[in-house]
Formats: C-alpha cells, sequence, structure tokens
C-alpha cells in the first residue's frame, strides 16, 4: 500500500514538475538602442533585438509605436529582413519582419543593424514583439525599449578618477 502512494506522489511531483517548465517557458525580448544626436535636428537610432525566450520561441516580428506623429527615415535593414513601410511621414509606428523562418532571431541570440532616424528624440518606446516556435505556435508580448548602458570599465575609470582626485585634494589640503 504504502509503495503504491509513493508511486502516485512521485507521478503527481512530476507531472506538476512538467507541467511548471511549461508554464514558465514564456517569449521575451530585450531591445536595446543607441542614440546619436544629428546636426539637422534629427536622431539617429540604432536598434539590437536580443531574443531572450527560454524554450525555443523564435523572435520574427518586432512593432516600434511612437509617442507622437513622426518623420521617420529607415535605414537599410539586416539581410533577411524587411519591413512594412520604414520610414516616411506623420508615422505613428514602425514594423520589421523577417522574411523566412532561417532569419528568425531563435532564442539566446541576437540581431544588430536596425536604425532609423526621426525628427525628435524618442528615447524609450513601447515595443510588440512576435515569435514563433517553428512548430505552429505564435506569441505576442510587449516592452518598452532601453539604452544601451555604459560600460563597466568606463564607469570604474571614472569612479578610479574621481577618487584619485580627492585624495589628491586632501593631501594638498594638509
Amino acid at each position: 500500500m504504502k509503495q503504491k502512494q509513493f508511486s502516485s506522489l512521485v507521478l503527481f511531483a512530476a507531472g506538476l514538475f512538467l507541467f511548471s517548465s511549461a508554464a514558465s517557458a514564456s517569449p521575451n525580448a530585450n531591445i536595446l538602442y543607441n542614440e546619436i544626436t544629428l546636426e539637422t535636428g534629427f536622431w539617429q537610432y540604432d536598434y539590437t533585438f536580443y531574443n531572450t525566450s527560454t524554450s525555443g520561441e523564435h523572435l520574427y516580428s518586432l512593432w516600434f509605436d511612437f509617442s507622437q506623429t513622426a518623420n521617420v527615415t529607415g535605414l537599410p535593414l539586416p539581410t533577411g529582413w524587411s519591413s512594412t513601410g520604414w520610414g516616411g511621414v506623420n508615422k505613428l509606428y514602425l514594423d520589421t519582419f523577417s522574411k523566412n523562418s532561417i532569419y528568425d532571431i531563435s532564442a539566446g541570440s541576437s540581431q544588430s543593424g536596425f536604425s532609423f532616424t526621426i525628427n525628435y528624440r524618442a528615447g524609450n518606446m513601447p515595443y510588440t514583439a512576435y515569435f514563433d516556435n517553428h512548430i505552429g505556435n505564435t506569441y505576442v508580448t510587449s516592452g518598452v525599449t532601453s539604452i544601451v548602458p555604459e560600460p563597466i570599465s568606463s564607469i570604474l575609470f571614472v569612479t578610479g578618477g574621481a577618487i584619485t582626485a580627492i585624495r589628491n585634494y586632501l593631501r594638498r589640503k594638509k
């Protein structure tokens, strides 16, 4: 009797583990950008799309939403990617997508080379990302783009310089 209860408990735990593993797998993206101020009163945004999904979802399309109408010039897209209206006057959004599943961004990888210029400083923008697991299931998620963080070496250099300057100041003060 005890062995039957133990076997039932093991099967229940295994089923719970499998179900929770499947439930925790989720499509997700991290969209980072560099912002460049141009002399023409425009800003250029260079994006890298990171597919941070956990179980085989492929990022195949991304939609940027602008906070106001914008004049946008889309720069050439990476190989295998296309768009519907990548640029234009009085745009409220931009969208881009892979032309074929071989160009989709697989889970755990990234693709750079998505750039455009815009007539206002857009900063962090909302986006909608579309995923496909290549076996018939599609997923949608959304988020907000983030600026590429400064490299840690620059931060350490500035911190070290500030500490040295303070030490020299205090040493001269004595």
